[in-house]
């Protein structure tokens, strides 16, 4: 599952549960992520969605994949892919909480731009988003989910090597 286990998954959904706990939905299940579920116009380049009426989410695992491989500095690799998939959990079961903000983010086209209201010419805003670039709600993630940080730990640094006949002799006479 592109370097992200159903395990870390599973774990990444209780968290989302627990921040959220979406009223609507008892149970909230994760699926692939199938293209034609997708009602957005960048669909293909979205990192999930959710399913309102379903109580679903879906991620698409390759594009999280793709995303978390861009980060800099990767050192475990399935870490950071387990963190992004995660942050794109909480924020898609956030969607399916209700989530609103009142000032909204600022729909953008496909260029980047601002899209501008036909009659006042202001920029359209999304109140299913937060407008603040920090929080697990902005709609073109560009951080990941702190909890999320805290929920895959990092492993400490060569603790999977095993040391050599003479360092074990060295750590003997001490």
């Amino acid at each position: 599952m592109d370097g992200i286990s159903s395990s870390a998954l599973n774990r990444s959904l209780t968290l989302a549960e627990q921040k959220w706990q979406p009223a609507a939905c008892p149970s909230v299940s994760l699926k692939p992520y199938n293209l034609s579920d997708a009602e957005l116009q960048d669909a293909e380049s979205a990192l999930g969605f959710a399913l309102e009426d379903r109580c679903t989410i879906e991620v698409n695992l390759p594009k999280v994949r793709q995303y978390a491989d861009s980060d800099t500095y990767v050192v475990d690799v399935n870490r950071v892919r387990q963190i992004w998939a995660c942050t794109v959990i909480v924020h898609e079961v956030g969607h399916l909480a209700g989530y609103r903000d009142p000032v909204g983010a600022i729909i953008r086209d496909s260029s980047g731009n601002p899209e501008l209201d036909d009659f006042s010419g202001e920029p359209l805003r999304d109140p299913r988003h937060s407008p603040n670039p920090h929080s697990v709600m902005y709609p073109y993630l560009r951080y990941t989910y702190p909890p999320c940080r805290k929920l895959f730990k990092a492993t400490k640094a060569g603790a999977h090597l095993k040391p050599d006949a003479a360092t074990r002799e060295r750590r003997r006479r001490g």
